[in-house]
């Protein structure tokens, strides 16, 4: 090879870069990051593990759990790609960003719901009525052996003046606006107690619900859940995809109906099909999935959306990645993930506008647009725009093996709980009767099983 003396360093630099690496420059990594709702936050994560496994390219996407407020907040600011919640951007927001000759739209990609989850010693199933938690969550039942708690559940007896531990989120939250929205419909029917605290995402002294005093405060699904793993007596708000999994107990709750159910026995999909649903590039401010009639129709649900501008012609490469993104949690094999998470999927009507809305994201001309290996092709399947379900690795391969062992695991644990929960029982009718059954019940009522800080963590597939 023949170097000309004159030829700068920096370009011998990349001149010997290129020989030794092919391709070096055309494979410079392309990254993509959001922000939003902590409620589909680990399917995101896996998603986006998922396809940085399957480029060629490289790429690096990233996602921080910050709540829908402020994944309105920052899509509003620009300073990501995209955003996520489960919240439709407010009016004014969605305005401002029209003004600003920009076109934002919404892509619902799944549904979810909120649900009440307690911590109540020795106790599974607990019904509330909507009334009850609006007082509670008003500060005017502040014990469990209230009598309207206590009629509403037959040989329920906590003792005597145990207070009510109940937890809210810090900052501003879908959840919240889902609950305390819940709330204020429900209430209407309530003999005794209206919600007067307002509605809203929460956040600060200025925004709705303005709490009482002496209410328990954490941040994100993760803290609530934690609240209940570490404090019994306790009762919080958290996204049935995070709650369900971690195996807390679920409250029973009263349906526009008048049943009681919970979140996994109701039918979290019928609100949506009982709406009109908006052009993507319109107005979604006055969306709304809750409080909504039909048989089993959980009352807390709402869509998990995608924030996106619709021309992605500026962003380049980035612009190509964030509609590829979109296209992969539309698709079969995302979707697939729902169950794992506690989510369900689209209405296909939901479905066909979320599709229309990505499909109508424009690209700068220049760029590659991403694709999709999922039978084998040979070739093209090896290109660098191509996402391939024949790439893996083995830790992903391993995780999934780790996946089902522990699933069977959490079943065989679950009958061993409830065999000593029959034993318990029998333990405490033997004492009453002046029997012992191997040692009466304190060694069972002691054991506590610990799966938040252990088995269902994120994971990275």
């Amino acid at each position: 090879i023949f170097f000309r003396p004159s030829m700068a360093p920096s370009r011998l630099l990349l001149f010997g870069l290129g020989l030794l690496v092919p391709n070096a420059l055309s494979l410079a990594t392309t990254e993509l990051h959001g922000s939003g709702t902590t409620n589909p936050s680990k399917l995101i994560w896996k998603a986006q593990a998922v396809l940085e496994e399957q480029a060629a390219a490289p790429i690096r996407m990233t996602y921080r759990g910050i709540g829908s407020s402020g994944g309105v907040a920052e899509f509003e600011a620009g300073v990501n790609d995209y955003g996520s919640g489960d919240i439709p951007l407010p009016q004014a927001t969605y305005d401002a960003l029209k003004a600003a000759g920009k076109t934002p739209m919404h892509i619902p990609f799944v549904i979810g719901g909120v649900s009440f989850f307690h911590s109540v010693p020795g106790v599974d199933t607990l019904k509330l009525s909507a009334c009850i938690l609006a007082e509670i969550y008003q500060g005017t039942i502040t014990k469990w052996d209230h009598q309207s708690i206590k009629a509403l559940n037959p040989g329920f007896n906590p003792p005597a003046g145990q207070a009510i531990k109940a937890a809210r989120r810090a900052l501003g939250s879908s959840s919240t606006t889902a609950m305390s929205k819940y709330l204020e419909a429900a209430s209407v029917d309530c003999p005794t107690v209206s919600w007067t605290i307002g509605t809203g995402s929460g956040g600060s002294s200025t925004k709705a619900p303005f709490w009482p005093t002496g209410l328990e405060v954490h941040q994100g699904s993760d803290g609530m859940a934690g609240f209940l793993d570490s404090t019994p007596w306790g009762i919080a708000y958290i996204d049935s995809g995070h709650g369900v999994p971690l195996g807390l107990k679920e409250v029973s709750i009263n349906l526009k109906d008048g049943t009681y159910m919970t979140s996994s026995e109701a039918d979290l999909a019928g609100p949506a099909n009982q709406i009109t649903l908006p052009a993507p590039t319109d107005s979604w401010a006055d969306v709304s999935l809750i409080y909504k009639p039909g048989a089993g129709s959980w009352p807390m649900v709402a869509f998990s959306y995608f924030y996106v501008m619709q021309s992605q012609t500026a962003a380049k490469e980035k612009g190509a990645l964030v509609k590829a993104f979109m296209e992969f949690m539309l698709g079969d094999q995302a979707q697939s993930y729902l169950p794992q998470f506690g989510f369900v999927g689209l209405s296909s009507t939901a479905m066909t506008v979320a599709k229309n809305g990505v499909a109508s994201i424009t690209l700068d001309s220049a760029v590659t647009p991403w694709t999709f290996e999922v039978s084998t092709a040979y070739i093209t399947g090896a290109g660098e725009h191509v996402f391939s379900t024949k790439r893996r690795t083995y830790e992903e391969y391993q995780l999934g093996v780790h996946d089902g062992q522990i699933e069977d695991l959490q079943k065989a644990l679950k009958e061993v709980m409830k065999e000593l929960e029959e034993l318990k029982k029998a333990n405490t009718a033997n004492s009453a009767s002046g029997c012992s059954a191997g040692g009466g019940g304190n060694a069972v009522s002691g054991i506590n099983v610990n799966f938040y800080n252990n088995v269902n963590q994120p994971e990275a597939k």
